[in-house]
C-alpha cells in the first residue's frame, strides 16, 4: 500500500483519525493520546481547538461585561442609599427643629383668578394645551370644556372662566384673550396655539 502524501512511497501506519496510508516521513504528526494522524486531520484538529478556544474568551468575555453590569447596580444602588440616606437625614432634622423651636412656615398666598390676571390666563393656556394634547391636537370648542379634568376646581371656576374671550378659530388654532387692568390703564394679553401675542 502506498502513501496518501508520497506516492512513491510504501505506507508504514494507517491514520489514526481517518484511517489514510501514511509513510514514514508522514509520520510525525501525532494526536493529543500519541497515534500518528495525517496532515488534513491535523488541521482538523487544530480548527476544532480554535474554535473551542474561541468560543472560551468569548464566554469570558461575557462574564467580564455581566460583572462590570452588576458593578454598575451596585454603585446605583449605593448611590440611591445614600441620596434615601440623606433625605431622611434632613427630614428628621428639620422634624426636630420644629419639635423644639416650633418653626412655622408662612402660608402660602391664596390664588384668585381675578386679582392675578396674568397667571389665570397662563393657566387657562396651560389646560387649553393638555386639552388639545389629549384630543389629537385639536382644542376645545369652549372653556367650559376643561373644567374638572384639565382646571382644577380649587384654582379656577365656571365663574371665573366669564373674564376670558376665548375663540376656537380652527380645528387647530384659537385665540385667548384677557383684559389686565394696571391702575388707571388696561392692556388686552392675546394668547394663540402659537404663544403670547406681542
Amino acid at each position: 500500500m502506498k502513501c496518501a502524501y508520497h506516492p512513491d512511497q510504501e505506507a508504514d501506519t494507517l491514520c489514526a483519525k481517518c484511517n489514510t496510508p501514511l509513510c514514514g516521513r508522514c509520520t510525525g504528526n501525532t494526536s493529543e493520546e500519541g497515534e500518528n494522524i495525517c496532515v488534513r486531520c491535523v488541521a482538523v484538529l487544530a480548527a476544532a481547538d480554535f474554535g473551542q478556544d474561541k468560543n472560551r474568551r468569548l464566554e469570558e468575555a461575557e462574564q467580564r461585561r455581566q460583572a462590570l453590569r452588576e458593578e454598575k447596580k451596585r454603585r446605583s444602588r449605593r448611590k440611591r442609599n445614600l441620596a434615601l440616606a440623606a433625605v431622611c437625614a434632613v427630614v428628621i432634622v428639620n422634624f426636630i427643629l420644629y419639635a423644639t423651636f416650633k418653626v412655622t412656615l408662612p402660608e402660602s398666598e391664596k390664588f384668585i383668578p381675578a386679582e392675578m390676571p396674568e397667571t389665570a390666563v397662563i393657566v387657562v393656556d396651560a389646560a387649553v394645551q393638555d386639552y388639545a394634547e389629549d384630543h389629537n391636537g385639536r382644542f376645545p370648542d369652549n372653556l367650559e370644556m376643561l373644567l374638572g379634568k384639565y382646571l382644577i376646581p380649587e384654582e379656577l371656576k365656571a365663574e371665573d372662566l366669564v373674564m376670558f374671550q376665548y375663540r376656537k378659530t380652527a380645528e387647530r388654532n384659537y385665540e385667548l384673550r384677557i383684559v389686565v387692568k394696571g391702575g388707571e390703564e388696561s392692556e388686552e394679553m392675546v394668547i394663540t396655539e402659537k404663544g403670547p401675542e406681542p
